[in-house]
């Protein structure tokens, strides 16, 4: 169970913050989410390696500066309304754990690697369907998973 004490703690990594945007397929999970963390059973914070994740992903796909701005500005509306407003520093001790990491477990990508290597160092689960995180050792729990434990 994610709990730890009255209140369950977890990271949002950047599978979650694409789930924000309507029409992505985990949309409907995340949003049951941040129903429980406005009830205040979850607290959710954000990853700084899954924000540059994010931003790097938008480029990748050809979105323009303000376009990007925009996504990131509408990401945040949805976070801060749910009283996601915290996010977790990066450190160079999270970077070098994640090359070790990478280097251990090849499935792992750059971003990747930093969120279990954060995640590790936080002591905390990741929200997270990418079995890539499991198999680095990461404590993870699926948003299907997650909302189970807390009904509505």
């Amino acid at each position: 169970m994610v709990a730890e004490g009255d209140r369950g703690e977890s990271l949002a990594e950047t599978g979650f913050l694409f789930g924000l945007r309507r029409g992505d397929r985990q949309h409907d999970a995340v949003m049951k989410i941040l129903e429980i963390c406005i009830k205040g059973l979850l607290k959710v914070q954000v990853l700084s390696s899954a924000v540059v994740e994010a931003k790097a992903v938008l480029y990748s796909r050809g979105l323009k500066p303000r376009e990007v701005e925009e996504a990131c500005s509408l990401m945040d509306v949805q976070l801060i309304g749910a009283g996601i407003e915290e996010y977790t520093p990066l450190t160079l001790a999270d970077a070098t754990l994640a090359e070790r990491l990478r280097s251990q477990y090849p499935k792992l990508t750059f971003f990747d690697a930093l969120h279990v290597a954060t995640a590790r160092k936080l002591g905390k689960p990741l929200l997270s369907n990418d079995p890539a995180h499991l198999e680095a050792g990461a404590a993870a729990i699926k948003f299907k998973k997650l909302i189970e434990e807390f009904p509505t």
